[in-house]
């Protein structure tokens, strides 16, 4: 799916560029010959020298009528829009996270960073993929806190958003979260972004960061909450926050103030990267609040397998640590699963789910 999305947006610059490189290309005049044999050339010369004066003319006329229209026609824009409820917060807790633009990296699969400006309105967001990066300005074009946030883009690809925040009414706390974002696109590629097949990618790429996002409100409103509140708040920052990384693969662990402990492995998981991820969480439990039970979230959907060797040190993490798990969640490919599933018994580990849709995880 990131393959995809930034398939799209590498194909939509260069299609933005190659009508200036031909031209560009076209304007430049050619460089005087010189042959010994010029003088015979005669009117054959002339009229080459015309034809090229008249090429020249044509390319100058195309480049000024390029510069005073648009590139891309205004119509041909990308729509991608998905939704979330997220029950016992209210709509005021979302807006107050999601409107401080730094904390979208936390819950975007696809976002490096996000860095205001001196200007309040002006932020620069980048992008990277496949080892692929993008970096483009937007300006925040209206704030209706709690209610509303839209924004479009000032340079880089042409984008533009809206994001919507409301209560639902009954008896539990919830509210209902519409994300809505465009990209412009040239002509000559809206037949391949108009398929149905790419419309769904990116809806479900959208759709499990707002999940994500749902978990990241959870985690950050904790115990100390105002529904009233709607100014911008910048996500707390976990207890343990550790990454390891050899020519194999990577590996994160992260534990939170309210017990949550998330893992995060991509490519494959050596015996040492594994190990020293499980002891900076195990290291930084005792900071938790005396009774914390903990909620665990283990994601291999990046991964592509795990050395046999790994599976002590994380039978011996679930011997000494599993008592203060009160549940933990497995994702990722049905073989990766399957093995997690092996380890899980081997250590007797209760109130485990695996699942192989991230959505279904996390709302376990």
């Amino acid at each position: 799916l990131p393959f995809a999305f930034t398939a799209f947006l590498a194909l939509s610059a260069l299609s933005l560029s190659i009508p200036k490189l031909w031209l560009g290309a076209c304007s430049a005049k050619p460089a005087r010959l010189h042959h010994p044999s010029r003088r015979r050339l005669g009117t054959r010369a002339s009229q080459v020298q015309v034809r090229a004066a008249a090429l020249d003319a044509a390319a100058s006329k195309a480049i000024a009528s390029a510069s005073a229209s648009p590139a891309i026609d205004s119509n041909d824009w990308f729509p991608v829009i998905s939704n979330v409820t997220i029950t016992g917060i209210s709509a005021a807790e979302a807006f107050a996270i999601y409107s401080h633009l730094p904390n979208h990296p936390q819950w975007s699969s696809l976002l490096e960073e996000v860095a205001v400006s001196s200007d309040p309105t002006v932020s620069r967001w980048s992008l990277r993929a496949l080892g692929l990066g993008f970096s483009w300005d937007s300006r925040t074009t209206e704030e209706t806190p709690p209610r509303l946030l839209a924004w479009e883009s000032i340079s880089g690809l042409p984008n533009r958003g809206l994001a919507s925040f409301e209560d639902v009414p009954g008896t539990q706390a919830a509210c209902r979260v519409t994300l809505e974002m465009n990209f412009q696109m040239p002509a000559m590629l809206r037949p391949v972004f108009e398929s149905d097949r790419l419309s769904r990618m990116a809806s479900s790429i959208l759709s499990k960061d707002l999940v994500k996002f749902g978990n990241v409100v959870r985690t950050s409103v904790g115990t100390s909450r105002n529904s009233s509140r709607s100014r911008p708040v910048e996500v707390k920052q976990p207890l343990v926050n550790v990454t390891r990384a050899d020519k194999l693969g990577s590996m994160q662990g992260l534990l939170w103030k309210n017990g949550s402990m998330q893992f995060k492995v991509s490519g494959f998981g050596t015996k040492q990267t594994t190990q020293e991820i499980l002891e900076g969480v195990a290291g930084g439990m005792p900071q938790l609040p005396p009774g914390q039970r903990c909620r665990g979230l283990v994601d291999l959907i990046s991964g592509v397998g795990c050395s046999p060797a790994a599976v002590g040190p994380i039978v011996r993490f679930l011997q000494d640590h599993g008592a203060s798990l009160a549940s933990t969640a497995v994702v990722g490919p049905w073989p990766l699963v399957k093995f997690a599933q092996f380890i899980a018994s081997l250590a007797k580990q209760p109130r485990v789910g695996f699942f192989t849709d991230e959505k279904e995880a996390l709302e376990w």
